[in-house]
């Protein structure tokens, strides 16, 4: 199909996107996931993105996110046109430090679907003291670099980078922790019990032995005759 759209940069995205049908649609929420809106379109073949301006509404509830020290969510959908989804997530603070630059990592099947993604921030060391704002009436887009990591093996999960992935789940434990009620806690079976005594841990085998002294004590004694030669 012929490519005639203005700007060189679009016109390469969407020939490749359309002729490969490989367009995949960025959605974030900066209300924990209760409504997403779209941030931009992923276009595989040339692992190209295509990021949309923020609004004045979504600056205002990042820059809420951001000092309150909550978390900025991001999904991707498994197949072009698909309804489910994969997730990240990133504390809001971080976007701001990094000037809105990131790194998203995409894993793919061997089919090509989204099995996985990682959404990295290029700064990670800012502080929660500090008031995040906006200078003016600026305009804000998102500036990501996009990896591929694609699966080998049918069937098996990519290799994921193991600090990125035990970022994402400290954050993820510390999003349920904030968004759970305080309530009694209830005991872990991860938790280890205390050492149990000798007869806890070996009574099973004290049974056998048990069962045979109980066996003998119930078989009745048989009388002896006194002996001895009349007189």
């Amino acid at each position: 199909m012929p490519c005639s759209f203005p700007g060189l940069r679009l016109q390469l995205f969407l020939c490749f996107c359309l002729i490969g049908n490989t367009q995949f649609i960025f959605e974030h929420s900066f209300d924990d996931g209760n409504t997403f809106q779209e941030r931009g379109k992923l276009c595989i073949n040339t692992s190209s993105i295509r990021e949309n301006f923020l609004s004045q509404l979504n600056k205002d509830q990042l820059l809420e996110l951001a000092n309150k020290d909550g978390f900025y969510l991001l999904r991707i959908n498994t197949y072009p046109d698909s309804l489910t989804h994969v997730m990240t997530l990133t504390p809001a603070r971080f976007l701001f430090c990094s000037n809105f630059h990131d790194v998203l990592t995409v894993h793919l099947s061997p089919k090509g679907s989204v099995i996985a993604m990682d959404l990295s921030p290029t700064n990670k060391t800012c502080r929660l003291e500090v008031n995040y704002g906006f200078k003016g009436n600026v305009t804000v887009v998102f500036k990501s670099k996009v990896l591929l990591a694609k699966s080998v093996i049918k069937g098996t999960m990519p290799v994921v980078n193991k600090k990125i992935r035990q970022e994402v789940d400290e954050q993820l434990l510390r999003y349920q922790m904030q968004n759970s009620n305080n309530g009694s806690k209830k005991s872990s079976p991860l938790v280890p019990t205390e050492n149990e005594g000798f007869f806890q841990k070996y009574w099973i085998y004290f049974i056998p032995g048990l069962l045979f002294y109980l066996m003998l004590k119930s078989i009745p004694e048989q009388p002896t005759e006194a002996g001895g030669s009349p007189q």
